[in-house]
């Protein structure tokens, strides 16, 4: 009898362990990222699924080149080369690159190859100047190439290597290196800037440099620090004066203004 009792306390005490450990959760694997980025193929081989390239429409529509200034009399040194952003954000010109030809004849050079540090503002400018000379305005980079007043051209590329901006002036602008027909060159003094111009902005893009262009007098560099153009309305102004350059441990004075342009008291 206390076998039979024995082999039946036995028997429940084994269907609890088994029930016991039916009721515990089966774990989910967890896949980490490199695990989750692959598939099985059709062989049973593992697949590496291709990150998905960002598409060119996600570049900015325009960043426009906008002022260019060939020399002044006297000085053919005096050089700049200006962008315009018309959009209402900021833009990197992180591997976005600017090249120079003279004609179809001479090879291109590279003006400049921006970093990740280059930053083109909201309805904003971007300034390059010839290095060593001083056009009033301190510059957003410098450059080396020698521009010819009499003909050349000037193309913006992304770092897709797309043509962005063309900018030809000149009866022997190179191909590829203008829009619709070239602007005509000017003497030493004048800058050619992109229409309308001042105050009002530099985004006039009709896709032909002759139509957009116009000799400007009373060349207008601007920076990445210049005002906005068009300055947007309904708005805070808040300006910062203080000196271009000082020395280690020099004291200077600073002066910030805020102007309510908003129109509500």
């Amino acid at each position: 009898m206390w076998k039979r009792l024995l082999f039946v306390s036995l028997f429940v005490v084994l269907l609890g362990i088994g029930c016991k450990r039916a009721a515990e959760p089966v774990a989910t694997p967890v896949l980490s990222e490199t695990e989750a980025a692959v598939s099985p193929a059709d062989d049973g081989e593992i697949e590496e699924i291709e990150p998905t390239a960002v598409p060119d429409s996600a570049l900015p529509s325009e960043i426009l080149i906008s002022e260019v200034l060939l020399g002044a009399p006297g000085n053919n040194q005096l050089e700049f080369i200006e962008l315009y952003n018309p959009q209402s954000d900021a833009y990197s010109l992180d591997g976005w690159s600017l090249w120079y030809r003279l004609n179809d004849s001479k090879d291109e050079e590279l003006v400049i190859e921006w970093g990740a540090d280059a930053v083109i503002p909201p309805l904003g400018h971007y300034l390059l100047v010839k290095e060593g000379q001083d056009v009033g305005v301190l510059p957003d980079a410098t450059f080396t190439v020698n521009l010819s007043e009499r003909k050349g051209g000037l193309v913006l590329r992304s770092p897709s290597d797309d043509a962005i901006d063309k900018f030809g002036w000149g009866e022997a602008s190179p191909d590829g290196y203008f829009a619709g027909s070239p602007a005509t060159a000017v003497a030493d003094g004048p800058s050619l800037e992109r229409l309308p111009g001042g105050a009002d902005g530099n985004d006039a893009n009709t896709g032909d440099n002759a139509a957009d262009f116009t000799a400007n007098a009373a060349p207008n560099p601007q920076n990445s620090g210049s005002p906005m153009t068009p300055f947007p309305e309904d708005t805070f102004a808040i300006r910062i004066d203080a000196p271009d350059s000082v020395t280690p441990a020099q004291t200077f004075a600073y002066q910030i203004s805020v102007e309510n342009l908003s129109g509500i008291d």
